[in-house]
């Protein structure tokens, strides 16, 4: 049996992106981690998101600026965005 899976709008993705990032902002690396803290936050949104649809990868540094760090962010395992840390 195949695994089926919701497909979002590129509106929906937007506000997913936006929805991570503010949980990051605002939590830190720990809440956007947090499958119930993410899922706070997700459960804002005006349609249905789970936050295992959610993968945060591991942090990277930048090739020009080691200070700067990116973790990407991927939905139904494809990438939709970018954590930005300043170390």
């Amino acid at each position: 049996m195949k695994n089926i899976s919701e497909a979002f709008s590129n509106n929906e993705t937007q506000d997913i992106l936006d929805t991570v990032k503010r949980c990051y902002n605002e939590k830190d690396n720990k809440g956007v981690r947090d499958y119930n803290t993410l899922n706070k936050y997700l459960g804002q949104l005006p349609f249905e998101v789970d936050a295992q649809d959610i993968e945060i990868g591991g942090w990277q540094s930048n090739s020009y600026n080691r200070q700067i760090k990116t973790a990407p962010i991927s939905l139904q395992n494809k990438i939709i965005g970018y954590l930005k840390h300043m170390g």
